[in-house]
């Protein structure tokens, strides 16, 4: 699978914030962290904060692909953490409380994004190895972000967001 094969969608919410809900516009790919979480306010500082995001994977490319995995590059978190977990296919229902401070019922176990540090350690997003990606499949993953109260505030967090598979043609 080349990079041209897959594209990360957003979900509704709020245009490309990715609250939660149905697939949405397309983000381009190569961006660090893709500006999924907005920078963090004086009082979610102080108070401590826990917010989550829905990314759609998207895979197009002309074959099918199996083995399809998700993984984290070029981490880099000064407070607080991200973590992930894949999820099922969302509604605009399936995020509780204000935009982006609820988890849906539909979501798998968070896990720190450090640990998804390579492609052989990618998080399996839900193919297995012998279930293929065809073009047009969406795969779902949730970022989930905790930042701890009394925090320093502006944080400088980027990550990249990797995806990949083995053609089956």
């Amino acid at each position: 699978m080349a990079d041209a094969d897959y594209k990360f969608v957003a979900s509704t919410g709020s245009g490309y914030t990715g609250y939660g809900g149905p697939i949405n516009g397309d983000y381009t790919t190569g961006t660090s962290d893709m500006g999924l979480f907005d920078d963090i306010s004086p009082s979610e500082a102080q108070d401590g904060y826990t917010d989550y995001r829905c990314l759609y994977l998207r895979y197009v490319g002309g074959t099918s692909a199996t083995g399809c995995v998700a993984w984290f590059t070029n981490v880099a978190i000064d407070q607080g953490s991200i973590s992930v977990a894949t999820g099922e296919f969302n509604t605009a229902a399936d995020y509780i409380g204000p935009p982006g401070t609820g988890v849906p019922s539909n979501v798998g176990t968070f896990t720190n994004i450090t640990t998804y540090n390579s492609r052989a350690a990618g998080l399996d997003v839900g193919t297995g190895n012998d279930v293929a990606m065809v073009s047009g499949d969406y795969r779902v993953l949730w970022l989930k972000r905790v930042i701890p109260s009394s925090s320093p505030g502006d944080s400088d967090e980027h990550y990249y967001i990797n995806f990949g598979g083995e053609s089956t043609s």
